[in-house]
């Protein structure tokens, strides 16, 4: 969890979206008075997509994870996803990752206007001891 603190004082600050069209996302120190507004944004609309959700018992759990350069030990950037698996044999743990990586693929938003594709750039295999998860990193490559 990141949480923000004033410049001024250095208390906690409170993140406020004024809700007008395009809003305005504002930030305020309650102790001191300080306060920041964003300029505002462009609107993107895409159509809703319902995001695909691993069946019902399914023993696959994809978990993206934020902010993976100061999270993960090594070169991680970009999108990067954990596929954990409840198998302890890893031929059954790499083919449901395969599965997964799949359904990212079908659930990745080509069609968005800033976006192309996205591209496997890396992956590594970790083992607990009882479980296996897979680290990997996408890259979208956008068309600007």
């Amino acid at each position: 969890m990141i949480i923000e603190t004033c410049p001024k004082c250095g208390h906690d600050l409170l993140g406020v979206q004024i809700d007008i069209m395009p809003p305005i996302h504002r930030k305020e120190c309650h102790n001191c008075g300080w306060s920041w507004e964003s300029m505002s944004e462009p609107i993107t609309r895409i159509p809703f997509e319902e995001p695909e959700y691993p069946a019902m018992g399914s023993s696959v759990e994809i978990t993206k994870i934020p902010f993976p350069n100061l999270l993960l030990a090594g070169d991680w950037s970009g999108t990067v996803y954990a596929i954990t698996t409840e198998t302890d044999n890893k031929e059954e743990h790499d083919a449901e990752v395969e599965e997964a990586i799949q359904k990212l693929r079908r659930s990745f938003n080509g069609r968005n206007h800033y976006s192309v594709s996205l591209r496997e750039v890396k992956r590594e295999r970790l083992y607990s001891g009882v479980q296996f998860c897979t680290l990997v990193q996408f890259r979208v490559r956008d068309s600007f």
